[in-house]
């Protein structure tokens, strides 16, 4: 049984329709169905959001296992973060839809952790992205994970930003210019381009802005 069966077998249930649940989620019907229908998959951050309105847990509505992570002495003080299970390319010939991912895994951290990688960030808006591909470089290597925020969703300031056009996932350095924003890679040898702003919010969807870099290196 998948995830959405879950949802529909707890909506049955509780004698519940699809679309007040999509009304509770600030989400429109359509989507909604598309999530059920298994055309497409809810976000890390939606799936947070289901599981807070049906009141079960992540791990329940993922695997259909009850949740073993409880408060207590081993785990107080640990939060749980989100890992995309799909290959996330900076390298735009590769595609991947953090969006759309069928499942994520869960990573255990400590709060010190959270404090030391993501500042003040708020751990329910957290996940995480593997780097594959060298248009970043040397600010991103082949091989990092990036902690993004979720709940930014628009080029506030000048930034490294995860974002999707059409099926394509880009981690790219965004910078506001008067109306436009320049979309920048590290790599000297990707191109620099501007879009006007609001061509830009057309046509990607921001996914989060980067808060911080996790580097491993074989030995």
């Amino acid at each position: 049984m998948g995830m959405m069966q879950r949802v529909d077998e707890i909506l049955k249930r509780t004698d519940r329709s699809q679309a007040s649940l999509a009304r509770q989620l600030n989400t429109n019907p359509q989507t909604f169905s598309a999530w059920m229908t298994g055309r497409n998959q809810p976000s890390i951050p939606m799936v947070l959001k289901i599981c807070e309105a049906l009141e079960v847990s992540p791990s329940w509505l993922l695997t259909g296992r009850d949740d073993e992570y409880q408060k207590s002495p081993e785990t107080e003080g640990f939060v749980r973060l989100y890992q995309a299970d799909t290959d996330v390319s900076v390298d735009p010939a590769k595609q991947a839809m953090l969006n759309e991912t069928p499942s994520v895994r869960l990573m255990q951290v400590s709060n010190r952790w959270v404090q030391r990688y993501a500042g003040s960030g708020d751990e329910h808006s957290l996940a995480i992205l593997s780097v594959y591909g060298d248009s970043m470089e040397p600010t991103l290597k082949d091989g990092d994970s990036v902690l993004i925020n979720t709940k930014v969703t628009d080029v506030f300031t000048d930034s490294i930003y995860a974002f999707m056009r059409d099926r394509d996932l880009y981690i790219k350095r965004l910078q506001r210019v008067a109306d436009d924003i320049r979309v920048i890679s590290d790599n000297s040898r990707y191109e620099t381009y501007s879009v006007e702003a609001d061509e830009f919010h057309r046509r990607n969807k921001i996914l989060g802005r980067l808060v911080s870099v996790i580097t491993a290196r074989p030995l």
